[in-house]
């Protein structure tokens, strides 16, 4: 196999958190390219921002891929941008019309319904590609979250086997890993710019406690960094940040 071809999918009953166990082999010089681990529980995963994302027994799908990348660094900032676009096409198939977020997550409607973490092993090669996706999440759980969240389940009205989440959402990644990888993020930057929530919008930047930026949202750049028109006219290029919609 190269690092371009998933494994089969290792399923877990219980993981802290599905990164920290393909990091872990990483480290070790255990991680295999194309790994795939999955947890039916999932007590301490992490998303962006040291934010928290567990998951019940059933109830949404944790997965991580691990790609040990022969690639430069800079073309790995577009991968979360990727894997959110190949996790909208996924979701076609089930009837649910979501959106990618810059820089990694995927909505519904201004609700969340999936995020993306990518983490590198420290001192180690490649990069681990994390995945919460809410299948079986109830409205009241939903409510429960302090930003507005969706799932599978919310959207439709009815259940979802997790093992065939999975099996759709990594048929879409390989294709478009493969894609990504032998093309580079130009040639699927037009699918991620017609699926792009709040593009023509008004949005703020918060980079780090104190650093804001604001301006409408033009396009996505080659390095997968947002681009935003500001008020006197001028593009601003951002590669890292929370983005949300500026209050009227």
């Amino acid at each position: 196999m190269t690092w371009l071809e998933l494994h089969p999918v290792q399923w877990f009953e219980e993981l802290d958190s599905t990164n920290r166990h393909l990091l872990g082999l990483a480290e070790r010089g255990e991680g295999e390219s194309g790994a795939v681990v999955a947890a039916r529980r999932q007590t301490a995963g992490r998303g962006r921002l040291s934010r928290q994302w567990q998951s019940g027994a059933g109830e949404n799908l944790t997965f991580s891929v691990f790609l040990d990348l022969p690639i430069e660094a800079e073309h790995s900032m577009t991968l979360p941008l990727v894997v959110g676009l190949a996790v909208c096409e996924s979701l076609d198939e089930f009837g649910i019309a979501a959106e990618v977020k810059w820089p990694n997550d995927v909505l519904v409607e201004g609700r969340k319904l999936c995020g993306i973490l990518c983490e590198r092993p420290p001192g180690g090669r490649g990069v681990v590609v994390g995945v919460g996706l809410n299948v079986n999440m109830t409205s009241s759980a939903a409510m429960g979250i302090d930003r507005p969240a969706t799932s599978m389940r919310i959207e439709t009205g009815r259940e979802f086997e997790t093992e065939a989440v999975l099996a759709r959402v990594l048929a879409r990644l390989q294709s478009r890993l493969g894609q990504w990888a032998l093309e580079g993020f130009e040639a699927v930057r037009a699918d991620w710019l017609a699926r792009a929530a709040w593009i023509g919008r008004d949005l703020v930047v918060s980079e780090g406690q104190s650093n804001r930026l604001g301006g409408k949202f033009v396009d996505i750049g080659p390095r997968g960094e947002l681009i935003l028109l500001n008020p006197a006219g001028e593009r601003i290029s951002v590669l890292a940040g929370d983005a949300s919609l500026r209050e009227k």
